[in-house]
């Protein structure tokens, strides 16, 4: 009884939305989830080449890179979550829920 809910929902979430929107979110969602991950393994690599337990061979640059990088990936992360719908799409949402009902 819940798979057939379930399979009916998501049936009506994809004449809704669309595959392609769904995909394109999920897409975006993952991508944030990295870009979220990767200032704490940053962090880690520079406590560690700071302390001199690990990472000798970093240079000056690298630091700087990853000190930028450390700047501006939680605004791409960020950025990424944003959900952004532009009018055609809002509208096509709208005529496919008026269809289904």
């Amino acid at each position: 009884m819940l798979s057939c809910i379930h399979a009916q929902v998501m049936r009506a979430q994809m004449r809704m939305v669309g595959a392609r929107a769904i995909g394109t979110a999920l897409g975006f969602y993952a991508l944030a989830v990295v870009l979220q991950f990767a200032p704490i393994a940053i962090l880690n690599v520079l406590v560690r080449h700071l302390s001199g337990t690990g990472y000798p061979g970093l240079t000056p640059r690298d630091l700087g890179l990853m000190t930028a990088a450390l700047l501006v990936l939680p605004v791409v992360a960020a950025i990424a979550q944003v959900k952004r719908y532009t009018q055609r799409e809002v509208e096509r949402a709208w005529q496919a829920t008026l269809d289904w009902t």
